[in-house]
């Protein structure tokens, strides 16, 4: 069969119903709308993502969560590739399908937590920077002559740090990734 059949076939949308606690459900629906995609796109990224997959199971093996919480059941829409790669994976380590996506979905937003957290102290560091760097214009400014080339370049970095400053802060209020090579991003 054709691989770019298989890959479209693959992206089909498919219905299933799935048992979810409230917590995990409330990360689902904050990922697709702090990052504008669908909840089967969200799907679709954890079942990729071999690396996060691994780190569920073996939070698994070792029992690390408490599976005693009331669960909702809902019906998902899910791509009919990862809801397979769930399947198999589901059959493969005799977990429940609901059980590893819950897992991956706390283990995306501790992750994401954490992220947030040292996005916070990264951005009171360089505004920190900042205020010192108007120090530097002054001092630059009292130095040289306006149209010493020093002093634009002082200026060019000095506009990319307030950029970066603004790009951190709509990321962290606005949910607007950091594109890390857009020096203008600041909207």
């Amino acid at each position: 069969m054709n691989k770019s059949f298989e890959k479209l076939n693959s992206l089909k949308s498919e219905r299933t119903t799935f048992n979810f606690t409230e917590e995990a459900l409330d990360i689902l629906e904050r990922f697709s709308k702090n990052y504008e995609i669908t909840q089967k796109e969200t799907f679709s990224i954890m079942l990729d993502d071999d690396k996060l997959l691994s780190q569920v199971i073996k939070k698994l093996r070792n029992n690390e969560f408490d599976f005693s919480e009331k669960k909702i059941q809902k019906t998902k829409v899910i791509s009919k590739g990862a809801l397979g790669k769930l399947n198999e994976l589901s059959k493969s380590e005799s977990f429940s399908r609901d059980l590893i996506l819950e897992i991956a979905l706390r283990d995306i937003n501790s992750q994401l937590t954490d992220r947030i957290e040292s996005h916070k102290k990264a951005e009171e560091i360089i505004d920190e920077a900042i205020g010192k760097m108007s120090e530097v214009s002054t001092q630059l400014g009292e130095l040289l002559e306006a149209e010493d080339p020093i002093i634009a370049r002082w200026g060019l970095i000095e506009i990319v740090a307030e950029n970066l400053s603004h790009a951190i802060h709509n990321e962290l209020n606005k949910g607007i990734p950091i594109d890390p090579d857009d020096f203008s991003q600041s909207v």
